[in-house]
């Protein structure tokens, strides 16, 4: 016996499969849209902690510029630098003394400020705010500051960081042309000290293992948490490809990169001023730590989510399968024929799908009780009915027989009557050579009336048989048409009978095809009754097949009957047509005697009446013939009749059998339908 799964298991699994699958897409797009969302805000706030150490930074010169502002419009400070060409000059000038005073001011009221100076191009003399001039050798071309103000023309210079020779710190130089009539007369600049900017960069906190990078205009490292890579380049330092492309390209954005065996994440911006730029970096464990975390949080939600789905549809399922399982075991009673059960109240009251299959296989159980009754009961009728069929066809048979047997004698007396009406024929004849020689001899009228009485006298009995003979036809003529009506009779009541059979095998074929239908609906439990509803079909279909066979030998009755009785009526009106012409024939002959007696009373009138014999002569000839030839179609057709009575014998046979066929086949339909109990 094959093993039998358990089907509210496999639902299960498949459920909680592609419950799975679901919930895997949307934990990966969960995910995946929750990574991006957290690294764009973590590379937001990794980018705006870069432009924030930029703008400190940016403000952070731009306040120093700022002081030299005043000196750069100075009237007095243009003046000097246009009119000395000597720093013997330079001293002796009116303004000098005010100016250094107030770079002196400035460099001591400002920490920042190693020292505040100024350049005379045309004495090629650099003068600090204490008006001390640089050792000898100094060339002010070969300061960084020089080139951007004198070969570039900018307005403003800040050099990359550089050591004091005197303190050894870190410092820059601020530069800002002075100008005459759109001409550069002079530069004055300060030199400050950088502590600050490193400062602000120590104070900025980039995450919790990020740090801060800031590069000069030439990419030279100015500020890293690893101090070996202070005034490196930054090609130099470990850095890979992606960094370098970023910072090279001289556009803020951020980057993927790894310093030696650490993956970051790094974030560029520039300062507008002087082109320095500032890294923000942050290691991609911290960068994607709150990423991984979210990630972990969704897989754990979504394992127990789909644990605790997969324990209620288990459950669901098997609560469902109870109700299937007790569906199965119907069908299992339904498959042996036994329809006595009755379904539980439970699954009737159910108001979802379960409950509606449960009330159309309450419903179909009930049609198919109904539809084996109706079955068992058109059986018997059926049955019955063949029976009765039966019975009229036997009679048929008989009186079949019986008509066989009249037509048969109906025969032989039409060929006595065609045989008796050829010889008045003869004698007819005779009689005309009789007139004609008594016409010839009229002196022997005597012996020719005597020979005429004698033939009139031979004809009169002739006459008589003759008239005789026709009763007889016309009594057997009309048993014949009595015999062909009860026959017409019995095959309209078999047509009937044959109607009914052919009605019951109709609805006999409806309800199998019903009951097919409601097992076809209740899948492999209703196969064994589908078997059942099959062969009650064919049962039917041969019922609907013999009835029709019974229905065509029947229309081919009485097609035969209605040729019979026709036939009969033909013969009938010529039997009435022949006792005419007997009757007028016998009042020929007794004409003829009259003129018999008459001519041997009266010899006077004896030519005359020759006359009217022999007038009267050729119709009787004519008369005769026709007689002759109506009785020999009369013999015809008694014997073609004879011939469709053989024939409807057989047919009746035939249908005989058939009905015993059709009792057998119902006897077998009630056979089969005992296997079911109701």
């Amino acid at each position: 016996m094959r093993k039998i799964k358990s089907l509210g298991v496999r639902i299960s699994i498949y459920i909680i499969l592609i419950t799975s699958v679901l919930m895997l897409i949307f934990g990966v797009s969960i995910g995946s849209y929750f990574k991006k969302q957290v690294i764009a805000l973590k590379t937001d706030k990794l980018q705006t902690i870069a432009e924030d150490v930029t703008v400190e930074v940016n403000d952070y010169f731009q306040d120093y510029l700022q002081l030299l502002t005043p000196f750069t419009y100075n009237p007095m400070f243009s003046e000097m630098l246009s009119e000395s060409s000597s720093h013997e000059a330079l001293s002796n000038h009116p303004n000098y003394e005010a100016i250094i005073g107030t770079m002196n001011e400035l460099q001591k009221n400002e920490d920042v400020v190693m020292a505040a100076w100024f350049y005379d191009i045309d004495a090629d003399i650099l003068l600090n705010h204490q008006g001390q001039a640089p050792a000898k050798g100094y060339k002010a071309s070969e300061r960084l500051w020089y080139g951007p103000i004198m070969k570039e023309g900018k307005d403003v210079a800040l050099t990359p960081p550089y050591v004091d020779t005197f303190t050894g710190e870190y410092i820059v130089s601020l530069a800002k042309p002075i100008k005459v009539n759109n001409q550069i007369v002079g530069i004055t600049g300060m030199n400050i000290k950088i502590d600050t900017i490193i400062d602000i960069a120590k104070s900025i906190q980039v995450g919790e293992t990020g740090y801060l990078t800031i590069l000069t205009a030439d990419d030279t490292v100015f500020y890293h948490e690893n101090a070996e890579y202070i005034l490196q380049p930054i090609s130099e330092i470990g850095v890979d490809a992606n960094l370098l492309n970023l910072v090279q390209s001289n556009i803020k954005g951020i980057t993927e990169y790894t310093n030696s065996s650490d993956v970051l994440y790094g974030a560029l911006d520039i300062c507008e001023l002087n082109g320095w730029k500032v890294i923000a970096s942050l290691p991609s464990s911290e960068f994607l730590r709150e990423v991984n975390l979210m990630i972990n949080v969704i897989i754990v939600g979504l394992v127990t989510i789909l644990v605790v789905t997969g324990i209620a549809i288990f459950l669901c399922v098997q609560k469902q399968m109870q109700a299937l399982k007790l569906l199965g075991t119907y069908c299992m009673q339904l498959a042996k024929g036994d329809f006595t059960f009755t379904i539980a109240d439970q699954l009737c009251v159910r108001v979802d799908e379960l409950g509606m299959l449960a009330n159309n296989f309450m419903t179909m159980k009930s049609n198919v009780s109904t539809l084996i009754n109706q079955v068992n009961e058109s059986g018997v009728e059926v049955n019955q009915s063949s029976q009765e069929l039966l019975e009229n066809l036997t009679q048929m048979a008989r009186v079949a027989e019986d008509l066989a047997g009249g037509v048969a004698n109906i025969a032989e007396g039409a060929t006595t009557q065609a045989h008796q009406i050829q010889s008045g024929l003869e004698k007819t004849n005779l009689l005309a050579d009789n007139i004609q020689h008594n016409i010839a001899n009229i002196n022997s009228l005597d012996e020719s009336t005597q020979a005429v009485d004698t033939a009139v006298t031979d004809g009169q009995h002739i006459l008589n048989e003759l008239i005789q003979n026709t009763g007889f036809i016309q009594e057997a003529t009309s048993q014949v048409q009595s015999s062909i009506e009860s026959i017409n009779t019995y095959s309209h009541k078999i047509e009937e009978m044959n109607e009914t059979i052919g009605t019951i095998a109709h609805q006999t074929n409806l309800l199998a095809l019903n009951a097919a239908i409601e097992a076809a609906r209740a899948g492999e439990a209703g196969s064994g009754f589908a078997v059942v509803a099959s062969q009650i079909k064919k049962l039917a279909e041969q019922s609907a097949a013999s009835s029709q066979e019974i229905n065509q030998v029947v229309s081919d009755i009485q097609s035969l009957i209605v040729s019979a009785v026709e036939q009969v009526q033909t013969c009938s009106n010529t039997v009435m047509d022949q006792v005419k012409h007997v009757d007028h024939t016998r009042g020929q002959y007794n004409t003829i005697k009259s003129s018999v007696l008459t001519t041997q009373n009266n010899l006077g009138d004896l030519e005359q009446t020759a006359k009217v014999m022999n007038e009267n002569k050729d119709e009787m000839l004519r008369l005769l013939t026709a007689l002759s030839q109506i009785a020999e179609e009369y013999a015809a057709s008694t014997e073609e009749s004879s011939a469709n009575v053989e024939e409807q014998s057989a047919t009746i046979e035939n249908l005989t059998e058939e009905c015993r066929k059709l009792a057998t086949l119902s006897d077998e339909l009630l056979a089969s339908l005992t296997q079911f109990k109701l």
